[in-house]
């Protein structure tokens, strides 16, 4: 992984770990494997090509690691692709939207973490 990278979404502060080039991207279980060493509970996500999920929060932490494909995700006015072996970590409660390629699926494990867990 190259180095995170923090960013802000109104108050809200997440944080980006991009994967360095060189590095092969990690498979489904050892990404599994990592998020529960962490404190996550974790199930992976498929979706196809164009699949868009509206502005949304959640109630927990959460962490999407992306195995396969692209993904943006969108926060007020700033947007980023995520792809193979990217990870982003973002605070319960930041408002985001998702949307997929028109190009090609995605598959990424999804982290979720309770805070009354932590």
């Amino acid at each position: 992984m190259k180095d995170t990278q923090a960013f802000r979404a109104g108050p809200y502060e997440f944080f980006l770990n991009r994967r360095d080039e060189n590095t092969p991207s990690p498979s489904a279980e050892e990404v599994e494997a990592k998020l529960h060493l962490e404190g996550y509970e974790s199930f992976q996500w498929y979706d196809v090509p164009g699949a868009k999920y509206p502005r949304h929060k959640h109630e927990y932490d959460e962490c999407l690691w992306i195995i396969k494909g692209e993904l943006l995700i969108t926060f007020e006015n700033q947007s980023l692709t995520l792809k193979n072996g990217d990870r982003i970590y973002l605070p319960a409660q930041i408002p985001h939207q998702l949307k997929v390629s028109a190009q090609a699926s995605a598959t990424y494990v999804v982290g979720q973490k309770n805070k009354s867990k932590v």
